[in-house]
């Protein structure tokens, strides 16, 4: 069975190269396929020095600029899912560069291959949150403005708010709801593991909605766009997604994990856990190989 991760990282190049090497060792069948953030430093080390075995590893060569809540992170979802297209594999694992497997691959391949149908991994939640992508935000842009890169977007952030519920009030009024392609939307975490079947399926879907400009003015639409096609297509498919991911109450981010953390991770049942980072604990780097 061929793995190919999906991953999408901002930030810290030590932690992506162990990543690599736990996941895609030299001499397997699995490779990696990285795209990094177009603003970040991380791309640009990874473009003046790339990684050198390019059969087990390869990086996005057009990335996007990557904004939190924007759908340019579904647009970089969509790179990947389209590079990873182009090669031959059983099933695909989207992760971040904060993400480390908490089992061995023999044991995800021994679950793999005691499934009758080739199951999707993916966190699937029928109609929760749908206002992300029902309403049209103009300020998706500017959710969380740089105050030194977008002064004038930092100090109008309330004033911009307001406008663009106003705004999205008028067109509800004119236009009425916007299009649900497949649907009432789903939603779940950004992370999933599908087979090659359904991940061609998803990958011309989300061909057509992006060419009709569908997912522009929505908020945090990678939790949902690819949930929602896999709901529809895929019902009777539909498994757990298998992350490890402890959300802290009220929070935007995953609490980042230590060594405490160490059991009820062993207990969760899942082939990834994030998030994880090497400035906080490197515990993680000592968990059972992978390979």
């Amino acid at each position: 069975m061929r793995m190919i991760y999906l991953v999408l990282a901002h930030e810290g190049r030590p932690q992506l190269d162990a990543l690599v090497e736990r996941l895609a060792p030299a001499g397997g069948l699995d490779m990696v396929i990285v795209h990094a953030d177009r603003r970040s430093d991380l791309w640009r080390s990874l473009r003046e020095d790339p990684p050198p075995d390019t059969q087990r590893v390869e990086v996005i060569q057009n990335p996007v600029s990557v904004r939190w809540g924007h759908w340019s992170l579904q647009s970089a979802i969509i790179l990947l899912i389209e590079r990873a297209m182009e090669f031959e594999f059983d099933y695909a694992h989207l992760v971040s560069g904060s993400d480390w497997p908490v089992v061995s691959r023999q044991e995800i391949v021994r679950e793999l291959d005691a499934s009758q149908i080739p199951l999707c991994y993916i966190e699937a939640e029928f109609g929760r949150e749908e206002e992300r992508m029902q309403r049209f935000h103009i300020d998706a842009r500017w959710l969380r403005p740089d105050p030194r890169r977008e002064p004038l977007a930092y100090r109008f952030k309330p004033a911009i708010v307001r406008l663009s519920r106003w705004l999205d009030s008028a067109r509800h009024r004119l236009l009425g709801d916007r299009s649900r392609p497949w649907g009432r939307w789903f939603k779940g975490e950004t992370w999933w593991s599908l087979p090659c079947d359904a991940l061609c399926v998803v990958a011309a879907e989300l061909h057509g909605v992006t060419a009709s400009g569908r997912l522009r003015g929505t908020y945090v639409c990678e939790e949902h766009v690819v949930q929602t096609i896999v709901a529809a297509k895929f019902p009777d498919r539909l498994a757990d997604c298998r992350r490890y991911i402890d959300w802290v109450e009220g929070g935007d981010s995953p609490r980042v994990l230590g060594r405490g953390d160490r059991e009820a991770i062993a207990e969760s049942g899942a082939w990834f856990a994030r998030k994880f980072a090497l400035a906080n604990d490197d515990f993680f780097l000592r968990l059972p190989p992978y390979s």
